[in-house]
């Protein structure tokens, strides 16, 4: 019983769920430059959910005070996990992803190490500084996109423009989510967007980011880059972020877990199209 206690509890740290779309975006990028399958493809789409996993490890090892009002449930302030395994946990992650991005070629590596770095940094200094912190967030989930394309040899425009709607929607969700975590986020000090600039002002700035989105998974159907799956899919994940936007008119810390899960929903349906809009031919 025991065993099974602390294994959902390693599982709550790292959040593999969420690295389901981390895996997603390089095979997305991979797949917009080749057809083919091969073992670099396999490795690409291996080394961002590490770094992620290992930046969930990392962020629940600073956040533990934060969590003891926010989310008591966190497997470090209920006691299944300790801080010193998490860590441990992130060293290990981190380490395992940079040497496997460095079997790939030194840029591919550096950037692996980068975002590394980069979510050490922000659990420890930038995601109390707010808005830095919500689009540094982001551009690991947009530079995914980036990863694989380039482990497949190129940069085309089709996948600047996919990372630019992964960047602009994980934005978007961030900041709901930073709205979910005010109660704890206030009692600890913490300088997040909607404590600095207040409710109201994260409400327009969620909304615009979301409406943002919509436009722009219109641009590479409107430049003739996508096929038939790709406009019925991101014409359904407009519609669901017309919904995240509706209600984010109103949204309050008891609210905001709801547009987070409408947001995360439509994020992963214009991740799934665009990858069959790459693979299957209509």
């Amino acid at each position: 019983m025991r065993i099974a206690r602390r294994l959902a509890g390693f599982l709550r740290l790292l959040r593999p769920k969420n690295a389901v779309m981390a895996a997603i975006g390089p095979i997305v990028g991979w797949t917009t430059v080749r057809a083919d399958v091969s073992r670099d493809l396999l490795l690409a789409a291996i080394v961002p959910p590490l770094v992620l996993m290992a930046g969930n490890a990392v962020n629940d090892y600073f956040d533990v005070e934060i969590d003891r009002i926010n989310k008591p449930w966190r497997p470090i302030p209920s006691g299944v996990v300790s801080r010193a395994e998490a860590i441990l946990t992130y060293a290990s992650l981190s380490l395992t992803a940079t040497a496997i991005a460095f079997l790939q070629g030194l840029a591919l590596g550096l950037m692996a190490a980068a975002f590394s770095a980069a979510y050490l940094l922000y659990a420890a200094r930038v995601k109390a500084t707010g808005l830095p912190g919500n689009l540094l967030v982001s551009l690991g989930v947009a530079c995914t996109l980036l990863y694989g394309a380039l482990a497949a040899g190129d940069l085309p425009v089709k996948v600047i423009l996919f990372s630019l709607i992964a960047f602009t929607s994980n934005t978007a969700r961030e900041l709901v989510k930073g709205v979910e975590d005010l109660p704890g986020d206030s009692a600890l000090g913490l300088k997040t967007f909607p404590i600095a600039a207040g409710v109201e002002a994260t409400r327009r700035v969620i909304i615009g980011l979301t409406l943002t989105t919509i436009a722009l998974t219109a641009a590479p159907i409107a430049m003739g880059l996508t096929g038939k799956i790709y406009a019925v899919g991101s014409t359904v994940a407009g519609a669901i972020l017309l919904e995240a936007a509706r209600r984010s008119v109103g949204i309050a810390p008891e609210s905001a877990g709801a547009v987070s899960g409408i947001l995360k929903s439509a994020m992963m349906l214009g991740l799934v199209s665009m990858l069959l809009d790459n693979l299957v031919v209509l």
